[in-house]
Formats: C-alpha cells, sequence, structure tokens
C-alpha cells in the first residue's frame, strides 16, 4: 500500500506517518459516496425519554450523534463552517416532534447563531427541552389533583326554592290541583325551579369544583397557576408567529 497508493518508500513508513494515514482513512466516509441522512441517522439517533435529568438527556443525544457519526466513518462531512452546519440540521432534524418544532421556532426568530455552533444549539435544546418538561409535570399534577378532587365533589348549595330535609318551604301553600305554589307574599313560585334569567351560568373550576375559574381559584397553589399562565403565553405566541409566517410565505409567493 505504500508504494502502491502512498508512493513512498517502505523506509518512510514511519508511525507518525501511518498514523496519520489511518486518521485519514476512519475519518473519510466509506467509499466516497454522500450517505442519505435520514439512513445513517433515522434509525439510531434517538431522544432517550427515559432518562429523567433533562440536562443529561440533551447530553446523551449529541453524544449519541457523535457515535454515529465515527461509527459510519462520515466525520470528513462534518468537519468546517459547512460541516458544523450540516451536524447542526442533523441534530435538529430527528429530535422529538414537539421538541423540534419549538427548537425550529427559536432558531429561526430568536437565536440564528445557534444553526452554526454546536455548543449555541445545545443550550437552545436544553432550555427548550427544559420548559416543556417543567409544563408537562405542572399538567400531570393539576390532572392528578383534579380527578383527586372530582371523585369527592363539595355539597351543592341550598337554593331559596330547594326542599329541606323532606319538608316543604313553609312559606308556600299547595293551590288548586295545578301543582303550582304560591308564596306568602302572592308570587307563583314553580316547584322551586330558578328563574331562568339570560345569562350564561358560571363557569365551574376543575380543581375545587368551585363557581370560578381555575386561574382564579384560592385553593390550587400559585406554581399551578403559573404554569398555565406560561402555557396559554407561550401557546399565544406561537399562534401569533405562526400567522406571522403565514403572511410572510403569502408575500414572498
Amino acid at each position: 500500500m505504500g508504494e502502491t497508493l502512498w508512493d513512498v518508500n517502505k523506509d518512510d513508513l514511519t508511525d507518525d506517518f501511518l498514523m496519520s494515514k489511518i486518521k485519514e482513512i476512519t475519518t473519510s466516509f466509506m467509499n466516497k459516496e454522500l450517505p442519505d441522512m435520514n439512513e445513517l441517522f433515522g434509525e439510531d439517533l434517538k431522544f432517550d425519554d427515559s432518562i429523567s435529568d433533562v440536562e443529561a438527556r440533551v447530553t446523551t443525544y449529541f453524544h449519541l450523534a457523535n457515535k454515529i457519526i465515527m461509527h459510519n466513518g462520515v466525520s470528513e462531512l462534518f468537519v468546517g463552517d459547512e460541516g458544523v452546519k450540516r451536524k447542526c440540521k442533523v441534530l435538529v432534524k430527528f429530535l422529538p416532534a414537539s421538541l423540534h418544532k419549538a427548537v425550529s421556532r427559536e432558531l429561526e426568530y430568536r437565536s440564528g447563531e445557534a444553526k452554526l455552533s454546536v455548543s449555541k444549539l445545545y443550550t437552545v435544546v436544553s432550555e427548550r427541552a427544559l420548559e416543556m418538561e417543567k409544563e408537562t409535570r405542572a399538567l400531570k399534577r393539576l390532572k392528578s389533583e383534579g380527578s383527586t378532587g372530582s371523585s369527592n365533589p363539595l355539597p351543592r348549595r341550598r337554593t331559596s326554592g330547594s326542599i329541606n330535609d323532606g319538608k316543604e318551604d313553609p312559606a308556600s301553600v299547595a293551590v288548586g290541583g295545578s301543582g303550582r305554589k304560591r308564596c306568602a307574599g302572592g308570587q307563583p313560585k314553580h316547584g322551586g325551579q330558578r328563574p331562568f334569567s339570560g345569562s350564561r351560568p358560571p363557569k365551574t373550576c376543575f380543581y375545587c369544583r368551585g363557581e370560578h375559574e381555575f386561574i382564579s381559584c384560592p385553593s390550587a397553589a400559585e406554581a399551578d397557576k403559573e404554569a398555565i399562565r406560561a402555557k396559554r403565553r407561550a401557546e399565544f405566541k406561537a399562534r401569533q408567529e405562526s400567522r406571522e409566517e403565514d403572511r410572510t410565505q403569502v408575500v414572498s409567493e
């Protein structure tokens, strides 16, 4: 090989020379053919959700990408500015769908420099993944507490027209056979039914079953309320950015 491929005499094949050639071979992509990125990373580059720590989960994902690159001998494809840009695209592309969407939006509108830096991209992915993990845990906790509260509903409030302990309201008397009741003041009373006022019924809090929205619930923790507020702000912002992106595409077309 020294004479045929490298044009070097046997006496000149030093350890340093051989090591440099070995590195060239191992870092070059196989058969000089550009591999398909979906085939190269699609099966093995996965986000391991079984790792509870978010930062460790992201670190493992980035390290796994490096292992796949080295194992397939395609390091040469990810060297230099263009190579780093290509690597960042790969790392974003194979993120889980929800995280991929959040990171892509961040890169498009605020952190474009992370498209050209693996370390900056790592920071963006870690921050977005941590935010999503906090929201997921808060919602799970709220659902768990809500289901517990629904199994023990609060007693219904009594109204002035309800029947108390099986006894009729002493202030009302039956009139004729129509089944209607008349109060002492002379106004007809229709079986204790509340008159229809035309207004919308009050909202019910899924946390304590009270007649108010969850965000105003005096029994819910402030941390849970803040998690819901943050989620609503994020959803509103995402909708606004999506509309802006659609308008931009229409103008460009």
